[in-house]
């Protein structure tokens, strides 16, 4: 199984204190990758560093062989990242899945095609013309996750995607997560503090903002649901 993301010596300061601290980890590819912890463990500042939107205070990240701070534009592109508060432009959910494929050159004509079958595929159910400024803290989950998953990217960063969501969006999303790691053999690193941990490969808990012992490794995706 080859290392995806590799930490060696990771410290996270903000106004001078530490808010997490790494002193190895190693997160396979190809897997679900669960980190589980209360609020303020350090999951969401662990999720910046590997969408490599901030750099550590100290210590390396690399990320597919490649330190993080020599990393390229055409491979950050192959992180997919959606936040816990996601950011919606204004326009309707349509236009904000359409607007990342425009940002990355995908043609005109394939656009909108794309976008529509990137919503349907996350199980937004809502009208896609219904301005963003309207939609409920689940349905702007939604289509941001469209909006990342239109992209096709091979890695992708999930921060407590389950918020908002009642439970057959729930199920639905869960069983989409799993499909694209099982049959398309992508990357998901997700953190949560509920069930859903159950379903990954791997587990990675956090506590005031250092990984400790998991106290659970998943051998029930399967059966999950029986």
């Amino acid at each position: 199984m080859s290392a995806l993301y590799e930490l060696q010596g990771v410290v996270q300061r903000y106004r001078g204190q530490a808010v997490l601290t790494i002193p190895e980890l190693v997160i396979p590819r190809g897997r679900w990758t669960a980190l589980v912890g209360a609020n303020g463990a350090g999951k969401s500042t662990l999720l910046r560093l590997l969408a490599l939107v901030e750099q550590p205070s100290e210590g390396e990240i690399r990320f597919a062989g490649v330190r993080a701070r020599e990393v390229g534009r055409t491979l950050r592109r192959r992180i997919g990242w959606v936040m816990q508060q996601p950011y919606l432009l204004q326009g309707s959910a349509l236009d904000n899945v359409l607007l990342g494929l425009k940002l990355h050159g995908v043609e005109r004509r394939l656009r909108r095609r794309l976008a529509l079958a990137a919503l349907e595929e996350v199980g937004f159910g809502a009208d896609p013309e219904q301005p963003a400024a309207q939609l409920s803290g689940g349905q702007r989950q939604l289509v941001a996750l469209a909006r990342c998953l239109a992209l096709k990217p091979e890695v992708l960063l999930l921060d407590e995607p389950f918020n908002h969501l009642d439970v057959e969006a729930r199920r639905r999303l869960e069983g989409l997560l799993l499909r694209l790691v099982r049959e398309q053999g992508i990357s998901l690193v997700i953190s949560s503090h509920d069930r859903s941990f159950a379903l990954a490969d791997e587990v990675v808990a956090l506590a005031s903002g250092r990984p400790v012992t998991a106290p659970l490794t998943n051998a029930v995706a399967e059966n999950f649901y029986s």
